[in-house]
């Protein structure tokens, strides 16, 4: 049977949650047989390697097992599992999270049927793994048609989450627009689906919670480090460079710079309100990073909007330490 979909997880450290992510995604509705599930063991140091064996061992026809000996974050092991991947769309899954039952039928009918290139379904954050009773509807089911200027910049505007966890991929968009993934950093997902979203054509949205994103005291987006609000920031300056580089419209260019300008803001604002301010020498770093984008940051509208607006001299004095 030719497979469906290709589900990449990325696996580190998973002997505690990996069987539960694997039975949502043995007991899918679309059948096993469809599925292509490829999960890439990210140098773990516990003993995932072996359950991550034996998943391959039992289902063979559908589970491939990717070692790899360095560990490269999730963004590497992604990248890897794209480049094994035979199925005609894509999913990501985290290996301590759950799918509904329906999740993969819902999304592949929808973007087959329908000739999307993305389909997107409702995701739910939960401290544990007690299934939900029935899956909620939070929103109407919706196709977007994506074929000018104004769509496309209404759909950057629209509210989806830059997870990848909750969305099929048509494989042919990402290989034919070299999408990826940046690697051995975080927010990966961030910078992958920015790219998704200024080259997909034709989107369809679910209403319905397919998708269980598990909140535990591991996860990367529980812990709230520097470091980790530091990467979020380098992720939106690698963005706004790819994005010049490929000399796509000034228009969805102007947008991202007005984006990164909300966001540098906020950045700084969170970080000195969580960990006081920033070190010289990392705020010099950053600073001259932003300056080699922006030699002139005025030049973005929101900037200079912001200088001339007196009721807030917080955001003023941000902006004017980058002129």
């Amino acid at each position: 049977m030719n497979k469906k979909a290709s589900i990449i997880i990325p696996c580190y450290n998973v002997e505690k949650t990996i069987d539960k992510c694997m039975a949502s995604l043995i007991n899918q509705s679309i059948g096993i047989d469809a599925l292509e599930i490829i999960l890439v063991n990210d140098a773990s140091t516990d003993n995932s390697y072996e359950l991550l064996c034996k998943w391959e061992h039992d289902y063979p026809d559908s589970v491939l097992l990717v070692n790899c000996t360095e560990n490269g974050k999730a963004g590497r092991a992604r990248n890897t599992g794209l480049s094994y991947a035979s199925a005609p769309y894509i999913g990501f899954v985290d290996d301590d999270d759950i799918c509904e039952p329906g999740m993969f039928e819902t999304l592949y009918n929808a973007a087959y049927n329908n000739g999307c290139d993305l389909a997107v379904c409702q995701s739910v954050r939960q401290n544990n793994y007690t299934a939900q009773d029935n899956v909620a509807i939070t929103c109407q089911d919706e196709i977007i048609n994506i074929s000018g200027m104004d769509e496309r910049i209404n759909f950057l505007n629209k509210d989806i989450n830059d997870a990848v966890w909750n969305k099929l991929y048509l494989k042919d968009l990402i290989l034919e627009n070299n999408i990826f993934f940046p690697e051995n950093t975080l927010y990966e997902d961030i910078f992958f689906s920015h790219l998704m979203k200024i080259y997909c054509q034709k989107v369809y949205i679910s209403g319905k919670v397919l998708y269980h994103h598990i909140i535990s005291g591991a996860s990367v987006s529980k812990n709230n480090t520097p470091e980790q609000r530091i990467d979020f920031l380098g992720i939106s300056l690698m963005l706004i460079e790819e994005i010049r580089s490929r000399k796509i419209p000034a228009e969805i260019s102007a947008w991202h710079d007005e984006q990164f300008i909300i966001q540098y803001i906020t950045f700084i604002i969170n970080y000195e309100k969580t960990f006081g301010k920033l070190d010289n020498e990392i705020y010099t770093i950053i600073k001259e990073s932003i300056k080699n984008l922006y030699p002139d940051i005025l030049q973005i509208p929101i900037a200079g909007m912001i200088l001339k607006n007196n009721s807030n001299p917080g955001f003023q004095e941000i902006i004017r330490k980058l002129l």
